[in-house]
């Protein structure tokens, strides 16, 4: 898994972090991800990722639960 240590960019580290699970897992999904993060659309993630949505203090809190379970 990423270090998220090694990141100045969240965006990035969600980038890294989403590839390294897909290729461990290739069923792996935005949707997978999203849902494990209590998240109602699939396409959240991706936005955030690409920069066209942000995080709020509640969405980044769900992530590091979710994140740190992987």
């Amino acid at each position: 898994m990423p270090n998220i240590y090694d990141y100045v960019n969240y965006r990035d580290f969600l980038r890294d972090f989403y590839r390294e699970k897909k290729t461990e897992n290739p069923s792996f999904s935005y949707q997978q991800f999203a849902r494990s993060a209590g998240f109602g659309s699939k396409s959240f993630l991706p936005h955030v990722i690409e920069g066209k949505k942000n995080l709020s203090d509640d969405s980044l809190f769900r992530l590091k639960t979710v994140v740190s379970q992987y």
